[in-house]
């Protein structure tokens, strides 16, 4: 079991989700984003949905700087607890 955490902020414009096929329905995949990146590419959705791997994904409420780190590391934390 993986759980993948992604700042899509970081990784949209390129190839970020690239490996997303190997995912399985043990792993979890986490993505979070903000206004400034909206949308996934189809194909790399089609392949996380294919994978029937839990998948959440989070959008940042108030902007900031590192305020995506800041989720993600409340989420990491929650996973630790969990």
């Amino acid at each position: 079991m993986a759980i993948l955490m992604v700042d899509y902020e970081n990784v949209w414009g390129t190839n970020g989700l690239k490996g997303v096929e190997y995912l399985t329905s043990e792993d979890v995949l986490y993505i979070f984003y903000s206004q400034c990146c909206e949308k996934i590419r189809a194909e790399y959705m089609e392949a996380i949905r294919n994978s029937n791997c839990d998948f959440m994904i989070y959008k940042l409420r108030k902007t900031g700087k590192n305020a995506l780190d800041f989720y993600i590391a409340s989420q990491v934390g929650e996973c630790c607890v969990t």
